[in-house]
């Protein structure tokens, strides 16, 4: 029996009008369409915003709009929206990337045939401005065991490609705030699930919009205070242990302390291919 699945995403009024288009189209374009579009819209938008929503809107029935009052964040946004599925498959999307054509067919199709599958993500192209200027990509391993050892390090998926069950993202605690980290905590609390497997296709499902904005966001003392909470919240798990935990302190503080443009360096030539 084939799944029917949906897609999630969340959109806040500072986001640009044309990339919420593209994301749009990039899944009303796929070879196998969702049962619906979650669309959680984080407080008040602006005028263009609402406008090609409300187009999309009169275009397809599958968009369903969630509206917050007021802007909550990502983490608590996607848990809203989560409320609102009524498929067991969600698939994750941002409201500035593009899916490739046939992104949903090759991972839905691994659900129909595995049942002790609760995730499936893949590989990620950033690019800048147009799909055809690739800076970089972002691989993560493929293999359940590979996935496993990769997180004790980095987050071992790409948010935006992910497809994952709902029932056992519920039972794993769902989205939760934890500022710039929300996705990663989320990762280490599927892993220590029992009775689950998970895998990345090897292939590139998702062009990433990407900028100088990005390793602003990664940068500063703000972020690696978080990122040693989480990995001591990670080695409170038995997840990691001492050195694992002492050692990707280690590293992130050199990557977040650094100037942005030496940032941006080890980002793209030698934590990106």
């Amino acid at each position: 029996m084939k799944n029917e699945f949906s897609v999630l995403m969340s959109v806040y009024q500072k986001e640009n009008p044309e990339f919420l288009e593209e994301s749009l189209h990039s899944i009303l374009n796929q070879t196998r369409l969702p049962k619906e579009i979650i669309l959680v819209e984080d407080g008040p938008l602006n005028d263009k915003l609402y406008c090609v929503i409300e187009s999309f809107s009169n275009m397809t029935n599958l968009l369903k709009r969630v509206r917050l009052v007021e802007n909550v964040g990502l983490g608590r946004a996607l848990s809203e929206g989560v409320e609102y599925v009524t498929t067991n498959l969600i698939a994750r999307m941002d409201s500035d990337d593009i899916s490739v054509k046939d992104r949903f067919e090759k991972q839905i199709v691994l659900f129909d045939n595995h049942n002790s599958l609760a995730l499936v993500g893949g590989q990620i192209a950033e690019f800048q401005d147009h799909v055809d200027n690739i800076i970089s990509y972002r691989n993560v391993p493929v293999a359940d065991k590979e996935i496993r050892k990769f997180a004790k390090l980095r987050s071992p998926f790409n948010h935006p490609t992910i497809v994952m069950k709902k029932d056992v993202l519920q039972t794993v605690g769902g989205y939760q705030s934890f500022s710039y980290l929300e996705d990663y905590h989320l990762w280490v609390r599927f892993l220590l699930e029992n009775n689950i497997t998970v895998c990345n296709l090897p292939d590139t499902l998702l062009y990433m919009r990407v900028g100088n904005s990005l390793y602003n966001r990664r940068g500063g003392f703000k972020y690696l205070k978080q990122y040693i909470v989480l990995k001591k919240l990670f080695h409170s798990w038995k997840f990691i242990n001492l050195f694992e935990y002492a050692s990707s302190v280690v590293l992130m503080g050199v990557s977040t302390l650094s100037p942005v443009w030496l940032r941006k360096y080890l980002y793209t030539h030698l934590l990106r291919k």
